[in-house]
């Protein structure tokens, strides 16, 4: 078997790999790929395969891997590289600014977007539904969601049912929630199917039915939405995702009444923010989510402790509805409840500035700060 048999034979098992979104096979595969095409000096083609290895060991959540691939790569562009593939890779250099580095710096990420927006015009395709997504991406960080949405809908009109059309449909359907959208996000679940990434737009479309039922405080609708994610998920190597899912999971979770006291030893809210990837808690994109899930189940236990019914904290379009004194279930652990929430929204809080000075903006803060003015309405009436 030659060298190009074998790297072929290595590159479809692990294109075969990504689409079932394997991850970290995959990386394993195009690793050995692109090993082989280095030692046969086929140096553009290591540079695509570097490409495909970089993202999929960031699926895969090994960061300091693919960040030392992309670096790699881009430090030693060939000169007969494919202009797509350098697209690429200063594509995932994009990704990395805005979901994995620690403070990131706003204007460097903007003149990266401004730059691969001029290589997609350069390429001849100034119509490329990737520049309206970048910007919707960055406006979504900054929690500008009516300008994220704008531009997921952009990108949503710029392509055909097949590629990666339901990516914009799972997003415009989440920055429609947040604007209180909630037919919309309805209409864009329907959109959410692909006949190229099949497994890719399951997760995606049980990520966003379980959004719309913990919108509607509906806690079967929310049971059986966790059920379908968790199904969709079984297989999927990408800690990201499954880091993101913690937060909706917990909130779900602590909508069934039928598990009891969200704080007692066993309940499956504890369990999965145990389950929580370690690794993603040094990104603070990650972090924040498994503070708020945090903040989500404190809460919960507060209100389980005061005797009030559970409700969606996420979207918090049903209100909790506060009690008498006399109602609470546990009157003795109401205190130490109290500050435990208290400590949780402190806890999460520097998260919250970092990631919202890196965008000038101040969302993040807004919904600890939301969250903390439920935890003093309980505390209120019981005078703490």
């Amino acid at each position: 078997m030659t060298p190009n048999d074998k790297i072929n034979e290595l590159l479809e098992q692990a294109h075969a790999a990504r689409l079932r979104e394997q991850a970290r096979q995959a990386a394993f595969l195009y690793e050995q790929a692109r090993r082989l095409a280095i030692d046969s000096g086929q140096a553009a083609l290591a540079f695509k395969i570097g490409v495909w290895t970089s993202r999929s060991w960031g699926n895969a959540g090994d960061y300091r891997r693919s960040l030392t691939v992309l670096l790699e790569i881009l430090h030693r562009i060939p000169d007969t590289a494919d202009p797509w593939d350098v697209y690429e890779a200063k594509e995932l250099n994009f990704w990395y600014q805005l979901e994995d580095k620690a403070n990131t710096d706003l204007d460097q990420l903007t003149s990266c977007a401004s730059e691969l927006d001029s290589l997609c015009v350069s390429l001849g395709e100034a119509d490329n539904r990737e520049i309206p997504h970048r910007a919707g991406s960055i406006f979504s960080a900054q929690g500008s969601w009516a300008e994220a949405l704008t531009q997921y809908e952009i990108a949503w009109s710029r392509q055909n049912a097949q590629g990666a059309v339901h990516q914009n449909a799972a997003k415009a359907a989440y920055a429609a929630l947040r604007l209180g959208r909630r037919a919309d996000a309805q209409r864009w679940l329907t959109c959410i199917t692909s006949e190229d990434w099949p497994d890719d737009a399951r997760v995606r479309a049980a990520y966003v039915r379980l959004r719309i039922a913990l919108y509607d405080n509906d806690m079967p609708a929310a049971r059986a939405a966790l059920l379908s994610l968790d199904d969709a998920m079984q297989g999927i190597e990408r800690l990201r995702w499954r880091a993101e899912v913690t937060e909706i999971a917990v909130a779900a979770l602590v909508l069934d009444e039928s598990f009891g006291d969200p704080l007692a030893r066993g309940h499956p809210s504890g369990q999965r923010l145990a389950e929580f990837p370690h690794g993603e808690l040094r990104i603070p994109s990650p972090a924040y989510v498994w503070h708020k899930a945090t903040i989500i189940r404190q809460i919960a236990g507060l209100r389980y402790a005061a005797g009030i019914k559970p409700v969606d904290d996420l979207y918090y379009q049903n209100p909790h509805k506060l009690r008498r004194r006399s109602a609470a279930r546990l009157p003795k652990d109401i205190p130490n409840r109290v500050a435990a929430a208290r400590e949780a929204c402190d806890n999460a809080t520097p998260v919250a500035v970092e990631r919202d000075n890196s965008f000038r903006c101040s969302y993040r803060q807004q919904e600890i700060n939301a969250m903390r003015s439920r935890i003093d309405e309980i505390a209120s009436v019981h005078n703490l």
